[in-house]
């Protein structure tokens, strides 16, 4: 068997070589398809689930794109009554708010007073010209900027609502002065015939004070304007301090109310010249008068709301 008959016996035969092999091999293949079996499986659940999340996730966006598209083509209903019953609860919620607000309304209502019926006045009264008249008005609203300067000074050292309470005594002072005393001292003398309609203008006074009613005049409008210049830069200023956060969030804020209030007192101005100009009565023939103590009146009230409620006109 040749030199090396050991080694040649060790040798194992082929058929069992080749038996070893096939039987070597077809465990390694059987083990191959059941792991690629495995991972086929396994990969088969996992694209499946990760389809149902990808469909799912793009229901979700379709969903959610069709509800904004339906918000988007509805337009909000904005319903006015419980707005302003809101606003209304808001206002009323610091009593110093609706107290600035009706200050603000009077000092709107008394500057459109003087101004409409100045021209009117001068002419009956002192016979100035158009001229004269706007020269007069010029001058006092180039008072404005140091009115302002001054009361912003004096109410932050003596403080807001002191302030307003001076000016409103101030100005219930100038309509005093403004008052055409003579006209009622003559006014006695048609006591029977007071409420009796008059067609002629013999009813019109033209004298005012005898010989003081220009220097009269010049003093109570200067007074009552420079009050109301004070009271309007005041009454914002408080009223910006005073107001609700909820408010000022609102639709309807202070930055809405106060022109509101300020045209609403221009428009019961405009309507007293109108009804004093159209009075036919013996009682309001005297136009100074007529506007003095309507004014006066009503200064009296915004007084008297705001002493009653004087602690309360403070910083929230």
């Amino acid at each position: 068997c040749g030199p090396f008959p050991e080694i040649v016996d060790d040798l194992p035969e082929s058929n069992e070589l080749d038996t070893k092999d096939h039987a070597s091999l077809s465990a390694s293949d059987h083990d191959d398809h059941r792991y690629r079996d495995f991972f086929r499986t396994r990969s088969t659940s996992d694209s499946a689930g990760i389809f149902k999340k990808l469909l799912a996730q793009d229901s979700f966006e379709e969903s959610v794109q069709s509800k904004l598209n339906s918000l988007r083509l509805e337009r909000p209903k904005v319903r006015v009554v419980p707005v302003l019953k809101r606003t209304k609860k808001l206002v009323m919620y610091n009593i110093a708010l609706p107290i600035t607000l009706l200050v603000y309304g009077f000092v709107s209502l008394s500057v459109e007073v003087l101004f409409t019926s100045c021209a009117i006045i001068t002419h009956r009264y002192f016979q100035w010209s158009s001229n004269n008249s706007g020269y007069f008005l010029t001058f006092l609203t180039s008072l404005i900027l140091p009115i302002y300067l001054l009361s912003s000074y004096w109410s932050a050292r003596d403080g807001e609502r002191t302030f307003i309470k001076k000016a409103l005594l101030m100005m219930m002072a100038g309509f005093l002065i403004l008052a055409n005393y003579e006209a009622l001292l003559i006014l006695p003398r048609q006591i029977r015939d007071l409420f009796h309609k008059e067609t002629t203008d013999t009813s019109e006074t033209k004298y005012y004070d005898w010989n003081l009613g220009l220097t009269q005049y010049w003093i109570g409008v200067m007074m009552i304007f420079i009050c109301s210049v004070s009271l309007e830069g005041l009454s914002l200023s408080l009223m910006s301090k005073v107001s609700p956060e909820k408010l000022n969030r609102s639709q309807i804020n202070c930055g809405v109310l106060a022109p509101i209030i300020f045209c609403l007192g221009r428009v019961a101005g405009d309507t007293i010249i109108v009804m004093v100009g159209f009075h036919h009565r013996v009682i309001f023939g005297d136009m100074v008068n007529s506007i003095s103590f309507i004014l006066l009146f009503l200064c009296c009230c915004c007084f008297h709301v705001v002493k009653k409620h004087y602690f309360f006109l403070n910083e929230i």
